[in-house]
């Protein structure tokens, strides 16, 4: 499995990942990106069948984002990794029909998603 990490945080980037490596057996390919305009870029180049999306990021936010990788293909996975519990940001996720939406403080649920666990 490939993943790409799509955060503006260095430290969040850098958690994920090694909780990443740490739980999921069958992860071949890490790619860490610190904005939205080299998440574009790095998806075009290596398709990962995850990819974890933070919201907040400039100068594209994770929704512009995610919808650019969605016209790219609409089959892509995409899980919205955010700190806003926002009913706003819930609904333009559902919209966008992002595969999930999961609370940094809630980082087991990212690995339960990518196991196919929900």
């Amino acid at each position: 499995m490939d993943v790409m990490i799509v955060d503006d945080c260095t430290k969040i980037r850098a958690m994920l990942s090694a909780l990443l490596k740490n739980q999921l057996t069958d992860l071949k390919n890490i790619y860490e990106c610190k904005s939205g305009t080299e998440a574009i870029t790095c998806y075009e180049k290596n398709k990962p069948d995850w990819t974890l999306m933070d919201i907040r990021m400039e100068p594209l936010n994770g929704f512009s984002v995610s919808q650019k990788i969605l016209d790219m293909n609409p089959r892509a996975k995409i899980m919205i990794v955010t700190s806003y519990d926002d009913p706003e940001y819930r609904e333009k996720a559902k919209q966008l029909k992002v595969a999930a939406y999961v609370l940094k403080d809630n980082l087991n649920d990212v690995i339960a998603i990518l196991k196919g666990l929900f």
